[in-house]
C-alpha cells in the first residue's frame, strides 16, 4: 500500500527490461536456435554464410541474451523511497526494507544520454529478494536523493564504472 511520503525510484522502462527482454529478445533468440537446429526450411541464412557458423552465431546470441536476463533482467524490482527506507516489488510481492538492513548502494553506471545506471542495494541479511535489490533509477535527482538518504543512514554508497 502506497504510503504519501513515498516516491517511486524505479524509472518506467523497468517492466520493459523486466518482462519484455526476456520474452521478446531471448523468446526470439530461442524460436530461430530450434529453426537452425532442426534444420528448418523456414531459417533462410545468407548465402556467404556457412550453416554451422550461422548456427554458432544464433547460439551465441541466445546465451549473450540469457547471460544478460540473468544477471539483470530477473533482478529488477519496482522501488519507492520513504523516510524509513525503501519499499521493493517483484511484481509478485512486495518488501518493505528499513535503512539499518542496508550494507551498500552500488551505483553501476551513469546517466549518459539514453542509458541509465543499475542500482544494486545490499542486504545485511538474508531476503526474500536474495540479498540484493536491482532497480533503473528514474532519473538523476532521485538517485541523488537516494543516495542522500542511504548517507544519512550510514550507508555505504559506492560507485563503479561497470
Amino acid at each position: 500500500m502506497p504510503h504519501s511520503a513515498e516516491v517511486q525510484l524505479s524509472g518506467p522502462t523497468t517492466p520493459l527490461v523486466k518482462f519484455g527482454w526476456p520474452l521478446g529478445g531471448v523468446g526470439l533468440a530461442s524460436y530461430y536456435n530450434f529453426l537452425a537446429l532442426t534444420g528448418s526450411p523456414r531459417l533462410h541464412m545468407n548465402p556467404g554464410v556457412a550453416p554451422v557458423w550461422g548456427k554458432a552465431f544464433l547460439l551465441c546470441l541466445l546465451l549473450v541474451g540469457l547471460f544478460f536476463t540473468y544477471t539483470v533482467s530477473i533482478r529488477l524490482k519496482k522501488v519507492w523511497l520513504n523516510a524509513d527506507g525503501i519499499r521493493a516489488s517483484n511484481y509478485l510481492r512486495e518488501e518493505a526494507i528499513e535503512w539499518p538492513d542496508v550494507r551498500r548502494v552500488v551505483i553501476r553506471g551513469a546517466f549518459e544520454g539514453r542509458r541509465s545506471p543499475i542500482v544494486e542495494l545490499e542486504l545485511w541479511r538474508p531476503h526474500p529478494f536474495r540479498g540484493r535489490i536491482s532497480l533503473l533509477p528514474a532519473s538523476e535527482q532521485l538517485l541523488a536523493e537516494l543516495t542522500g538518504k542511504a548517507a544519512a543512514f550510514g550507508v555505504q554508497v559506492e560507485h563503479r564504472s561497470s
